[in-house]
């Protein structure tokens, strides 16, 4: 098979009771044919779009589904999901995620691979029961959990195990009709303990937090708020493989028929060789995508700490200028108010000897408080001259002092 269709009339997913190239129609890969198998005569085949899920180390097999020509049956083939699930307490058992497919559903839960057999023959049915369950794997289930086995090789897996089983229902439909369905599962378990540098830096963190105070400077740091609620322990990881090998689904008067050509459809099932390099390409796609997630966060994180360094360095600006402008103004407080003490007592010293200080050429005198007028000579400084009553204009080198009034 070329990766790229031609467009040849046996690549149109029609079916001609003969093996052919499965069409993938729509998507970033429409065109491309990466699988072909026998197709039922007047049977429509045709392959999804790949999809790769968060887990780099997923299989990436096809699905595609097999539609009859008047509707009476569909025969869906499923390839694997991986997912990863951390909460493993008792209270999360029940939940349930799903997110729906053309041809499968997956699912996050606690559950076997008969129980979601069980689940996805009931859905949208009324009323379910079994006439059948088969447990014994053949060559392309035993391949296919080789390939699940190899996908964790290189893990430290605590503990895995698969279980595999096929079983066939009768089921009644809201609207009153019955149909036959019969699902094949495949679910490969593995549980991987906790990265011991995770371990380790778990405790350092839990052993800085206990000599801290966990409202300090530390915990807000990390963000961890009060208490130890933000630093979370390592658990064991689960991860689970789920594939939905093959479902019929058939009208009870055409469920042999249908169960015949899934026969042949299993048998004859074949991936291309290109498709191998197809899902290295997503792989690579992926992980470069979580490089760019990684240093996009670290580019993130970088720039935190240096508007946090900036932050604290404007903190500390505006700190530093008003501890500055606090000193300053009780500076000049204390200053003012031990200059108006010295005043105080200068003017009562004066009282007391009934004399006044004047500001002169070379210092501070005294004069008598009857002197009105106090002169000094500018050429001769020891000269003074005064009056009582009346302002005495002595000469051009004479100078009137003026009071201090006690500001000496």
């Amino acid at each position: 098979m070329h990766p790229q269709s031609p467009g040849r009339l046996d690549d149109d997913g029609i079916g001609r009771d003969e093996v052919a190239v499965v069409p993938i129609r729509s998507g970033p890969h429409a065109g491309r044919a990466y699988a072909r198998s026998f197709i039922p005569k007047g049977w429509k085949a045709q392959a999804a779009d790949p999809e790769l899920t968060s887990s780099v180390n997923s299989p990436l097999t096809m699905r595609v589904r097999y539609t009859a020509d008047d509707g009476r049956a569909t025969i869906s083939r499923t390839g694997v999901v991986c997912y990863e699930h951390i909460d493993d307490t008792p209270a999360n058992a029940a939940r349930q995620w799903q997110l729906q497919m053309p041809d499968a559903k997956r699912v996050a839960t606690y559950r076997d691979a008969s129980a979601l057999c069980d689940m996805t023959a009931a859905d949208g049915a009324a009323g379910c029961q079994v006439l059948s369950h088969e447990t014994d794997q053949d060559n392309l289930v035993r391949e296919l959990v080789a390939k699940m086995r190899a996908n964790i090789a290189n893990s430290p897996a605590s503990q895995w195990d698969a279980d595999y089983c096929r079983k066939t229902y009768r089921v009644d439909r809201a609207d009153g009709t019955q149909l036959m369905r019969a699902c094949e599962a495949l679910v490969d378990y593995v549980a991987v303990p906790p990265n011991p540098a995770e371990v380790q830096l778990f405790q350092q963190a839990r052993g800085i937090l206990a000599r801290t105070n966990p409202l300090g400077a530390l915990g807000s740091l990390f963000g961890l708020g009060a208490g130890m609620g933000g630093v979370q322990a390592p658990t064991t990881r689960y991860l689970w493989e789920i594939a939905f090998l093959f479902e019929v689904e058939a009208r009870p008067d055409t469920f042999e028929e249908a169960q015949e050509a899934c026969r042949l459809i299993r048998a004859s099932y074949e991936e291309s060789p290109a498709f191998e390099q197809a899902k290295a390409q997503l792989r690579d796609m992926v992980v470069r995508e979580q490089m760019r997630q990684a240093q996009a966060m670290d580019a993130a994180m970088s720039q935190m700490a240096r508007d946090n360094a900036a932050h604290w360095d404007r903190m500390n600006d505006i700190v530093r200028d008003t501890n500055d402008y606090t000193t300053n103004v009780m500076r000049d407080m204390i200053a003012s108010n031990a200059a108006s003490h010295d005043r105080t007592a200068n003017l009562a010293s004066e009282m007391l000897r009934e004399v006044n200080t004047y500001h002169a050429n070379g210092g501070v005198v005294e004069a008598s408080t009857s002197w009105d007028h106090v002169y000094q000579s500018a050429e001769h400084p020891d000269w003074f001259v005064a009056t009582e009553g009346f302002e005495l204009r002595p000469g051009i080198d004479f100078e009137e002092l003026s009071r201090t009034h006690g500001d000496y």
